[in-house]
């Protein structure tokens, strides 16, 4: 379990730096892996998605 106080620290952040002002939700997610289980995605192969709400930043 992640302590309260780096909890805190890393939602503060996420309002600092990312574009939309805050932290990622599943709701925020979930259509990108809806799309990925449908047939829309049959041919689309090896791409990284980065679903961050932030442009032009990677995880590595």
């Amino acid at each position: 379990m992640i302590p309260p106080e780096r909890r805190r620290a890393f939602y503060e952040m996420q309002s600092r730096t990312n574009t939309l002002g805050r932290p990622g939700t599943p709701e925020d997610v979930a259509p990108v892996i809806a799309f990925l289980c449908s047939a829309e995605s049959a041919y689309l192969t090896g791409q990284t998605l980065t679903v961050t709400g932030t442009p032009g930043t990677s995880v590595g």
